[in-house]
């Protein structure tokens, strides 16, 4: 099989292609050659999923910072937004690899089990397969099968194109346990180290980085790094730090209302005088000029601007460019990145902020009865003294939760759900809350009965939230009274009230077929909704169970509601992934952060 596959690589060079990028099911697959040792400049990400299968032992990919290195047929599973590059050892000559885009929209019914599970490389820790002897055999089958398709084109070929890719993808999804890849992080060779720096100036080009400084954090004199890093890279390290900031510059110069004085900043430049120059060096025109642009030329100018054009696959930068629905007001430096109380072990409220700081995190959403239930049975009997042991933590983006059932039909159970609300509302108001959070319990319910018990509900919680002068949020939730923004949109409209806001779970939203994950949905959410989101929670699924964040069902979605928020509002990590709390919350910085 081996032999076979290798005589059809060897003599074939091809793309092909089958739908565009901005249908809803595509595919791209390139056989060919590259033949410098970085294929792109800088490390990327697309929106839709990408296979590599090395036709080397000398490849390699650098993933989230991390070295790879890969041999002859492992193949690499690139999720949408994780940031990559293709690095390819050999010293001389052409290297083989084949490249797959794709994207395709979710089944129907039981099937939508089965296409998830085609993802699941994707979700893998180390997303790399090796596999070996019979699972080899049969993963180079499917392969073969697939480009020989590819090439071909013979009639009804993009159905046969896509019912090959699919079973390609079963046959790694079914043998993905009996891959014998084991990552290798040594990152104390001269070239990975470089590589290391690499990956700090393209995260941290916004500070004021220098050859010296940069030196001195990886622990090499400043001599050794000027004279190493274009062996490696290609091109001096001044020249590759311009490169990662031109490149940010020219993506809020086509996409954003940015005053160019606040690009300077935000993109690291010491001056005014220096931008205009380095830019200019760089692209043949001023910022002013380039602004000045037709949308087609602006995208021509960065997309030869950033080599990943040369590769004939969807321009993966800028990610988000499509999207302009709202402009985004807030900066890096005004995230506030939240917290559940649950997923730490806590004795007294003042382990709170201990554990905030311990995470860096700026909120907490805190469910008081689950997290210290010795202070009280009920919030009806919290003492002052309890109160005050909350009051004096000073933090300002405290959000309490409240689970109680508000759209029971039962009278008796919906009014203690009531009293213990209106005791929770008077806790807030003493101690200072930034919002009470109302997710009710058994809310997957919907029907005029129970919008009317919702609806009389919310009418007696708002005329205590005016007595204290306590604000609440409500979360919608497909499936029940409040299943999607038009509803939610309506009751704030009915009751009209300052004190009455969202608390928005994009995953919660999302219906079981989920036909509604898509960029014009969450468009038309924000267009209702927008000023009315008082915080954002977030939480990722992938067979129906929890993932960290980015690596299930809401992998293009959560990029899309970071370009369409309009204010900053604390972004909570809701409890999901064991083990994923810290990758969380370096995904939620990296995706709503810039």
């Amino acid at each position: 099989m081996n032999a076979s596959l290798d005589g059809f690589i060897a003599a074939n060079n091809f793309i092909a292609h089958m739908n565009k990028e901005t249908d809803s099911t595509y595919l791209f697959i390139d056989l060919g050659e590259r033949s410098e040792k970085l294929n792109m400049d800088l490390q990327h990400f697309h929106s839709g999923y990408e296979i590599f299968v090395a036709l080397d032992d000398n490849e390699a990919h650098i993933v989230e910072g991390r070295y790879l290195p890969m041999r002859k047929w492992d193949v690499i599973f690139l999720r949408p937004g994780l940031l990559h590059q293709s690095c390819y050892e050999r010293k001389n000559g052409m290297q083989k690899r084949i490249v797959m885009n794709f994207s395709f929209p979710p089944a129907a019914g039981s099937l939508d089990y089965q296409t998830e599970k085609l993802l699941k490389p994707f979700s893998m820790q180390v997303p790399i397969i090796r596999f070996e002897g019979s699972a080899l055999d049969s993963m180079l089958l499917s392969l073969e099968r697939l480009l020989q398709a590819a090439r071909n084109k013979d009639s009804g070929w993009q159905i046969e194109l896509l019912a090959l890719f699919m079973l390609f993808l079963l046959d790694i999804s079914r043998n993905m346990n009996r891959s014998s890849y084991e990552a290798s992080f040594v990152t104390d060779t001269a070239e990975r180290k470089i590589y290391n720096i690499a990956e700090y100036i393209y995260s941290c080009y916004m500070e004021n980085i220098t050859l010296a400084e940069t030196a001195s954090r990886f622990a090499v004199s400043p001599y050794y790094l000027s004279h190493l890093f274009p062996k490696v890279m290609g091109e001096s390290f001044i020249s590759f730090l311009h490169k990662v900031r031109i490149s940010h510059a020219l993506e809020y110069l086509a996409y954003s209302d940015k005053k160019i004085k606040d690009i300077i900043r935000e993109c690291g430049f010491s001056s005014s005088s220096q931008f205009n120059r380095v830019f200019l060096s760089a692209i043949s025109l001023s910022p002013t000029q380039f602004r000045g642009l037709v949308y087609i030329d602006k995208q021509r100018i960065i997309n030869k601007f950033m080599p990943e054009s040369d590769e004939n696959v969807p321009p993966a930068f800028p990610p988000h460019a499509k999207v302009s629905i709202m402009k985004r007001r807030h900066g890096p430096h005004e995230l506030a990145i939240g917290i559940d109380s649950l997923d730490f072990d806590m004795t007294a409220p003042d382990d709170i902020p201990r554990v905030m700081d311990s995470v860096g995190a700026d909120a907490m959403l805190l469910d008081i009865h689950k997290s210290f239930p010795y202070i009280c049975s009920d919030y009806g009997s919290m003492t002052e003294e309890d109160m005050e042991a909350f009051r004096g933590l000073g933090i300002k983006n405290l959000i309490l939760l409240d689970d109680s059932d508000i759209i029971t039909l039962e009278s008796d159970d919906r009014h203690e759900a009531l009293a213990g609300i209106k005791a929770l509302i008077r806790v807030a108001s003493v101690i200072s809350a930034y919002s009470i959070a109302i997710v009710p319990s058994n809310m997957r319910r919907y029907g005029e009965r129970y919008s009317f018990a919702m609806y009389d509900s919310i009418s007696t919680i708002l005329r205590y939230a005016d007595d204290w002068n306590v604000d609440i949020m409500i979360q919608g939730m497909a499936g029940s009274v409040l299943p999607n923004p038009q509803t939610m949109k309506k009751m704030l409209d009915y009751f009209s009230s300052s004190h009455l806001a969202v608390l928005f779970d994009p995953l919660a939203m999302i219906d079981a077929d989920r036909h509604n994950n898509t960029l014009s949905y969450f468009g038309e959410f924000f267009s209702l909704l927008s000023e009315d989101i008082a915080a954002i929670r977030l939480r990722d699924s992938l067979d129906h169970a929890p993932v960290p964040l980015g690596q299930g069902i809401m992998a293009k979605t959560f990029p899309r509601i970071a370009d369409l928020m309009t204010k900053n509002v604390p972004i909570i990590r809701g409890r999901g992934d064991e083990g994923s709390l810290y990758a969380d919350l370096a995904y939620i910085r990296k995706t709503f952060g810039s």
